[in-house]
């Protein structure tokens, strides 16, 4: 007897017919979507003390942003540091 191998896209045209997994992956994308804002909230005050500095970034995850400027300055890491 032959296993019936399923595609990538057939595995996912039948989980997006299961409404026990719709659930899941919603509440999922809720969940992330309130950790972003909970994120941005809490990081607004770092960046603007960072731009009160001179030190400009869009957020605290743009760590990529940052490395061209390493060592950081005293006053910028005075900030993290709070």
């Amino acid at each position: 007897m032959t296993k019936k191998t399923t595609t990538a896209e057939e595995l996912l045209a039948q989980l997006r017919r299961d409404p026990e997994w719709v659930a899941q992956q919603q509440e999922t994308a809720r969940r992330q979507a309130a950790s972003r804002t909970e994120f941005a909230v809490h990081e607004r005050p770092i960046l603007e003390a960072l731009s009160d500095v001179g030190f400009e970034i869009p957020s605290l995850e743009a760590i990529e942003l940052i490395e061209d400027k390493l060592p950081l300055p005293k006053p910028a890491v005075d900030v993290l540091l709070r």
